[in-house]
């Protein structure tokens, strides 16, 4: 599974940059930047949208099978992209008791890899793209004031591309110049925990 870290900020669809989205009542709300917190404590209850940084570290791993031989080769396909970007919405409900209860759903961007791997068909190049992956998740978090502490699970998918060129040599019918590809939807659970943090008054970095 995956491994990702990820830093965003968010706040409320009415309240995001500057863009003074219509309110669902039909009000113009505050631009960024948004009020100071208030004493109290933090309501973390609303719609938000945010933008996500992250990185991300993942194996895979391929065999490489020569049609004349039977002769197997463990190919290690590169690491996935690590960096990316993307965008998130999401609902969130404070309880009475400082319980949040809340869902989200995101999109982030791919990326390539490539590794060159030479053997007794001579040098071969692997690549593995990654389009785009997605996930949508419940989540389940305690408040402390303007600080969230949280646990997040659900499903998670991507959209990849494994291509194999021949540069020297050949492999079965692959000659010098060749390029083999497939791609393939992988998808599988997804589970996590986090902390966020208001700044201001419908802001928050986590």
């Amino acid at each position: 599974e995956p491994l990702a870290f990820r830093l965003t900020l968010a706040g409320p669809l009415e309240t995001i940059g500057t863009l003074n989205i219509p309110a669902m009542a039909g009000e113009m709300k505050r631009s960024f930047p948004a009020d100071p917190l208030q004493a109290g404590s933090y309501d973390w209850t609303g719609l938000h949208l945010g933008a996500h940084i992250g990185a991300s570290w993942a194996k895979t791993n391929g065999t490489t099978v020569n049609a004349a031989t039977g002769a197997a080769s463990a190919l290690p396909y590169p690491s996935a992209p690590d960096w990316h970007g993307g965008i998130q919405v999401g609902y969130d409900y404070m309880l009475p008791s400082q319980v949040v209860l809340g869902v989200e759903a995101d999109v982030s961007s791919g990326g390539s890899k490539v590794a060159n791997i030479t053997d007794a068909s001579g040098t071969s190049a692997y690549q593995l793209r990654v389009f785009d992956g997605e996930s949508a998740r419940g989540r389940l978090g305690y408040a402390f004031h303007n600080v969230l502490l949280y646990g997040t699970g659900g499903w998670a998918w991507s959209s990849n591309q494994y291509i194999r060129t021949q540069l020297t040599g050949t492999l079965n019918l692959a000659t010098a110049g060749t390029d083999e590809a497939v791609n393939r939807y992988l998808d599988g659970w997804t589970a996590g925990a986090g902390v966020a943090m208001a700044f201001a008054q419908n802001w928050n970095a986590f």
